[in-house]
């Protein structure tokens, strides 16, 4: 069975990715990726979901070029999916903002961590995760009784520049991917526990 190659291959990258071995992680991906956008065409979430981790992958190794074109075509994908709305795809919008502000282009990086923001907010992720809501809001400096267009508003204004979201992005860039690859581990895990009984 094809999937099962796949899921085969991306555990392997997992584990590669894991032990830093960043070449032989991405070539386990990269066959993932063939299988499943062979078997089930390239706008599937089952290949999102390995455009995630090879975007993850290039992120943590430094190659951010690579890592946004993987993450912006699992953004695509999902919203052409209509599945634009769990929090794998707000950890994905805010590591293509981190990518952006690290490349110096603020107005796309607050782009995205506000749409980011706005799929926490909307789909209760942000209720469920006052981790992730604190986060979030400290990134883009909403107060509790203001919305972010109020604050974004306030600080153009004020001509504020964005070195307090680059400075709090520095912070929790990090935080926020070992998140993810902590969700990601605790995943594989569960599967692993499945295929014992």
């Amino acid at each position: 069975d094809h999937d099962k190659v796949a899921d085969a291959l991306i555990a392997i990258g997992n584990v590669w990715s894991d032990v830093d071995n960043i070449d032989q992680a991405s070539r386990a991906y990269q066959e993932a990726l063939t299988i499943r956008s062979y078997v089930y065409g390239e706008q599937d979430e089952r290949v999102a979901t390995v455009l995630q981790y090879m975007g993850i992958l290039e992120f943590r190794s430094g190659d951010i070029d690579k890592a946004k074109h993987y993450l912006e075509d699992y953004v695509n994908i999902k919203q052409e999916n209509n599945a634009a709305g769990d929090r794998d795809y707000v950890n994905v919008l805010f590591i293509i903002g981190n990518i952006h502000k690290i490349k110096g282009e603020d107005e796309f990086a607050t782009k995205r961590w506000t749409e980011a923001y706005q799929v926490a907010q909307s789909s209760g992720i942000a209720k469920s995760n006052p981790q992730l809501s604190q986060v979030m809001n400290n990134l883009l400096n909403v107060g509790p009784d203001e919305t972010h267009q109020e604050t974004m508003a306030n600080q153009s204004s004020a001509g504020t520049s964005t070195s307090r979201m680059s400075i709090m992005m520095e912070r929790i860039a990090e935080g926020f991917v070992d998140e993810a690859e902590s969700a990601h581990v605790q995943a594989q895990q569960s599967k692993a526990q499945l295929k014992e009984t």
